[in-house]
């Protein structure tokens, strides 16, 4: 893995702890900014919209119960979405005490049993005379699905889709909630939530987005980009751990939606999966809203004596806690069990999920795939195009600063080559510029991709430009050259290290971006370069990539109209075949994108095996079909183009 790049990202990661809720001063500075951050939140979880088949209470189906001392459960399964269902117990103090309860949703961290392993927490609440809901994850149990996408190299699609597994099940733990508000035993202004691990990531960020949770303890469940970047602890991180960066915010910005409620942040000084020091100060960090609320009292720091997981220490202080913001008394202290009960007992389907159940498509079902329809005239052409081009706003990247500028040139009799120099985010970038001394009227903006140097397109394409009289920039951006040289997998050259680029890419998503992100902000910051260059302020200016700088060239043009046209080589059938921009098929997919450059001339290169009738008909129907080009190399692709 590049040092160069992995230092940008902790840098990028340093900045945005730095930065956390920056411009709040004042109780009136922070509620201004609260509707805002927590749409943020939402949307970084994949959750806005909200999935429109949901219903407002899940339907239930009734598994049985058992029975212990000082408590019954009931074991259920409910609908999160249509013919999508989880399974969950809840625990009833027993006998009641004849008046309604505070309640607990306890979230399950990472085990394959889920609830049957975590059952001596919902057992301990109803004993105390709580009500308890606890819930099995994707893939816990009998649950279908799969709860992780990095691990699986699932990303690609997933991160196209704008799904992440901590959106995913934050949305499993709010349809529970749903439940446990409306159930008769439950005093639903008294609703707690807890969890550790994976357990404690839902906790903080189900409150954080749920104010129906007037008190939560999250244990060993939260980490900032800069603690999994830094100190490389997201390569032990679930993606249930993190939201999809978009608005490039630490963990302390969405922790801090939870004031003035009730938070108790619980950390392991032997976490293996945290740096002590880190976790601390995010607490601190949120703390500070906390404090202009002046409710200093309502958040609180633990750090025990232990490594991740379950601790007497954590019990007791989570007693005490919801003890004295939910029943509003202290009650007696009681420790734990441990699997009391066997799993076939604590079992809700008991290997026999309902059928169907489709929540191993939870991803598509809960983020469907936008779609374009097709012009039939030219105005409704400029409609479409501006309707799409607003949907895109919401996902494409920030544009990024760049520090380019001339370095050196030479000239011979018939050309001047220059080179450009400079820095985007703390990474080298390198631009050679070669000019005919003629006068010319078009540029090529050549985009190296993972892999490549500057040189390796040039004998491709300099001969054909040459006799065009055409200028041609080779551009070098943050993931080619030598800043990535033999690194690899899906988004880099055959045969490199497949972990290393998912990782990387698990990184960036950190910090809001992913490869083919970074590529694009990286070629926006080239092209408004060469725009200040008084020897092209004429000229047509053409875009060319290969692979990830295809879909990037491809993305620029879409959004900067005064690309003259694009020749894009091996470009993916389909955004989730690549690591395409975050959520973008929620708007469109590579076919759309294509057609949407009509009527500019368009030319693809060893494309993808895919269906490409709709920028067929596109093309077709604005009569500027001979402007869209298939090739069978890069000579005969910049001879179209150039025509």
């Amino acid at each position: 893995m590049s040092s160069l790049i992995w230092k940008s990202l902790s840098q990028q990661a340093d900045r945005i702890a730095d930065g956390a809720l920056s411009g709040i001063h004042t109780l009136d500075d922070w509620k201004a900014e609260l509707p805002a951050r927590r749409l943020e939140l939402r949307r970084s979880l994949g959750l806005e919209p909200w999935p429109e088949n949901a219903q407002d209470i899940p339907k239930v189906r009734e598994y049985g119960e058992f029975h212990g001392e000082g408590f019954r459960a009931r074991k259920i399964g409910y609908e999160l979405l249509p013919d999508c269902w989880g399974a969950a117990t809840i625990y009833y103090p027993d006998p009641p005490p004849g008046k309604k309860h505070p309640a607990v949703l306890y979230s399950c961290g990472h085990t394959q049993t889920g609830s049957w392993h975590f059952q001596s927490h919902p057992i301990l609440w109803a004993r105390r005379g709580y009500v308890c809901l606890i819930l099995d994850s994707a893939e816990q149990n009998d649950n279908p699905g799969e709860h992780h996408g990095f691990n699986l190299h699932l990303h690609h699609k997933r991160l196209a889709l704008g799904y992440v597994a901590s959106g995913g099940e934050a949305f499993n733990n709010i349809r529970a909630l749903d439940l446990l508000a409306v159930d008769p035993a439950v005093d639903a202004a008294r609703l707690g939530m807890t969890g550790v691990s994976g357990g404690g990531a839902m906790s903080w960020l189900v409150a954080a987005l749920d104010e129906r949770i007037r008190a939560v303890s999250t244990l060993c469940g939260i980490s900032s980009p800069r603690d999994a970047i830094t100190n490389r602890h997201l390569f032990g991180h679930c993606d249930c751990m993190f939201p999809l960066n978009l608005f490039q915010r630490d963990a302390a910005d969405f922790a801090a939606l939870i004031a003035p409620r009730a938070a108790l942040f619980g950390f392991g000084k032997q976490d293996f999966g945290y740096h002590i020091g880190e976790s601390i100060s995010i607490a601190g960090r949120a703390g500070r809203i906390w404090d202009l609320h002046g409710k200093s009292g309502h958040w609180q720091l633990l750090v025990a004596d232990c490594p991740h997981g379950d601790h007497p220490d954590f019990d007791v202080a989570t007693q005490r806690w919801f003890d004295l913001h939910l029943a509003g008394e202290e009650r007696p202290l009681l420790e734990r069990g441990g699997q009391d009960y066997p799993e076939c007992i604590t079992s809700v389907f008991n290997g026999s999920p309902p059928s169907p159940n489709r929540l191993a498509l939870q991803p598509e079902l809960s983020r469907p795939r936008g779609s374009v329809p097709l012009p039939k005239t030219p105005e409704e052409w400029r409609v479409t195009r501006g309707e799409v081009l607003q949907s895109l706003q919401a996902v494409l990247l920030r544009d990024v600063e760049s520090t380019l500028k001339a370095d050196e040139s030479w000239r011979s009799e018939i050309k001047t080559t220059s080179w450009h120099r400079g820095s985007i985010e703390a990474v080298d970038v390198f631009l050679e510029v070669r000019t005919p001394n003629s006068r010319t009227a078009n540029l090529l903006l050549s985009t190296a991709t993972g892999g490549q140097i500057a040189h390796h397109v040039v004998p491709s394409i300099l001969s054909v430009l040459e006799r065009n009289d055409s200028a041609c920039a080779l551009f070098e951006p943050r993931l080619s050259g030598w800043n990535y040289a033999g690194v690899g997998g899906p988004c880099f050259p055959a045969g490199s290290n497949l972990e290393i680029e998912t990782r990387l890419t698990k990184a960036m998503m950190l910090v809001g971006t992913t490869p083919v992100g970074m590529f694009y902000q990286d070629i926006r910051a080239a092209v408004a370069y060469l725009r200040t260059r008084t020897e092209f302020a004429e000229c047509r200016l053409f875009l060319h990539g290969k692979g990830e700088s295809a879909l990037a060239s491809l993305l620029v043009a879409l959004v900067d109209e005064h690309i003259a046209g694009v020749v894009l080589e091996d470009l993916p059938g389909s955004f989730e075949d690549r690591c395409p921009v975050m959520g973008i098929l929620r708007v469109l997919d590579i076919p759309q994108a294509v057609g949407l450059l009509a009527p500019r001339p368009v030319v693809l290169v060893n494309p993808g095996d895919t269906n490409w009738s709709w920028p067929v008909r596109a093309y077709k129907r604005l009569q500027a079909s001979r402007n869209f080009n298939r090739a069978a190399d890069m000579r005969v692709a910049f001879q179209h183009i150039l025509l």
